[in-house]
């Protein structure tokens, strides 16, 4: 994510960036085919709708709110709050055991 939140960049396109991480990530290590692949995968279905927001006058700008929809700018000097915390990560079940933790 932090590679992707520079000025010029939509708020929207870091958020996609992170998102399209964990995908990449499950791809490049067999997908749902190997251990690590399934915890990447779980990963990127689990990202929470917003990944943090931009802190200006007030500590929390909803204009700059990380999330899917936000097509606001990056623009230089400014700064935020990176939130990354997983919902509704899968655990293993007795009808799934396999599913990574």
């Amino acid at each position: 994510m932090h590679k992707a939140l520079k000025p010029g960049v939509k708020i929207s396109e870091v958020y996609k960036a992170c998102s399209q991480y964990g995908f990449d990530k499950s791809k490049n290590m067999g997908s749902s085919n190997t251990e690590a692949g399934k915890k990447f995968l779980n990963f990127a279905r689990s990202l929470p709708k917003i990944l943090g927001f931009g802190i200006g006058f007030n500590f929390k700008e909803e204009f700059l709110t990380i999330k899917e929809d936000n097509e606001n700018v990056v623009s230089v000097g400014m700064s935020f709050n990176i939130r990354l915390s997983l919902t509704n990560f899968a655990q293993p079940t007795k009808e799934e055991p396999n599913v990574p933790a």
